[in-house]
């Protein structure tokens, strides 16, 4: 009776029973990701690894599964994700993990001329693609080999919107994260805020903000159409406090404790500049050049290289306890090459092309002060409920590059994301 009762309800007033039944809204997806890793044959991880089978080397396979679900009822937001993934540097998967994160749950409210956001939430603010100096709030890592949920970060926010302009205050909490783009930030509580205008066919932004670790920033941005085909874009921010990893004290060769500490430093800039074209026929092009002054300088990178060749010279016909000791001490080393910058002058290019319901790309990373590279392929195939992407990632470059360096040299990945 009571289904029979609803039945005649809807056929009565369809609208409203409807406008019930969607009061939820709710999204979700399942992405299945993994990648292969072939580790390089240089570098200080690999010269540790030569001295000592006790040096953990990175996984050479790995295996990612998220169960995203999202949704949203009339003021109250908000996302989950299930992860579970697996590593290993042998043929079969080893270490597991399994991890529920909170990627979003807000509450808006309107209470007058401008809105109120309470929760955890993702707020994104600059223009660029490869480099954004001014997404002060998110700060997630560039240049994903596969798009995945973002999670946001605890906050107030105040926003007001006028007919071309708008405004943004955000109060929130920073929590070091391993996806985020500045791997040495500490934890820290900060406040922000942005302004828009719209000025013909330009864009312009305005940011500042203040942390207890960061200490004060200001920043500007702007994004102007300049044609149907093609934008301009730029970016400034004056960082009042970052952290960066500085060899501490002269120290032996080789040394019995991590010679490299992390400490603050003072005032630095970031700049980028970087136009994207596109045509009719869906050829993409995105080009991006950018200064990051909270990278390590030439000359920390100078001294890092003479201590590598110092450390290799002391394990030649030393004793074995000598060559262990050598093999932590290259570990060290290597441990530099994860900073989120490796070089502050950075020059980005990507190329992509648009043939429903392909989609292949090119992207290449290039660093003018000692030729180092890394460049990306992939292809992606998109329908309404199924992404499947795949391309290779290499590091390399001049041999005494930092790229070509790192512990891995090339990635093979693949993705496949079920939207529902």
């Amino acid at each position: 009776m009571l289904v029979k009762a609803l039945w005649i309800s809807a056929a009565a007033d369809p609208a409203g029973v409807l406008a019930q039944e969607s009061a939820v809204e709710a999204t979700g997806n399942v992405r299945v990701f993994g990648e292969l890793d072939q580790l390089a044959g240089r570098g200080p991880l690999h010269g540790a690894q030569a001295l000592s089978n006790a040096i953990a080397l990175p996984a050479s396979a790995t295996a990612q599964l998220d169960a995203t679900l999202g949704a949203r009822y009339e003021e109250i937001s908000g996302s989950v994700t299930l992860r579970s993934a697996r590593a290993s540097n042998h043929a079969y998967f080893g270490s597991d993990t399994t991890r529920l994160i909170l990627d979003e749950l807000v509450y808006t409210a309107r209470p007058g001329p401008f809105q109120l956001v309470v929760g955890k939430k993702v707020v994104s603010w600059d223009v660029g693609y490869a480099f954004r100096p001014n997404d002060l709030v998110q700060q997630e890592a560039r240049r994903p080999l596969v798009q995945r949920t973002l999670e946001g970060r605890p906050l107030v926010m105040a926003e007001g919107f006028g007919e071309d302009s708008a405004w943004s205050i955000v109060a929130f909490k920073k929590k070091v994260r391993p996806e985020d783009a500045a791997p040495l930030a500490r934890e820290e509580e900060a406040v922000a805020g942005r302004l828009y205008r719209r000025l013909g066919s330009a864009d312009l932004y305005a940011f500042a903000g203040s942390g207890s670790a960061s200490h004060g920033t200001a920043g500007a941005s702007v994004s102007w159409v300049a044609s149907d085909a093609i934008e301009f874009h730029a970016s400034y921010r004056h960082a009042g406090r970052y952290s960066v990893r500085s060899e501490g004290p002269p120290s032996s060769v080789p040394a019995r404790a991590n010679p490299y500490v992390v400490v603050a430093r003072s005032a630095a800039d970031q700049g980028l500049i970087g136009m994207t074209w596109t045509t009719e026929s869906k050829l993409g092009v995105i080009a991006e050049a950018w200064y990051d002054g909270t990278a390590p300088s030439d000359g920390f990178w100078q001294a890092w290289s003479e201590r590598n060749e110092s450390l290799v010279r002391a394990s030649v016909s030393a004793s074995p306890v000598v060559r262990q000791l050598v093999a932590g001490n290259l570990g060290w080393q290597a441990v530099q090459l994860g900073n989120g910058s490796l070089r502050r002058a950075n020059v980005f290019l990507r190329v992509s092309w648009t043939s429903d319901p392909w989609e292949p790309a090119l992207d290449l990373l290039y660093t003018p002060a000692d030729r180092g590279l890394i460049a990306t392929a992939g292809l992606s195939w998109k329908s309404d409920k199924l992404c499947v992407d795949a391309g290779l990632r290499y590091f390399g470059g001049a041999q005494n590059s930092l790229y070509a360096q790192t512990p891995i040299k090339a990635i093979a990945f693949l993705g496949l994301t079920l939207f529902f």
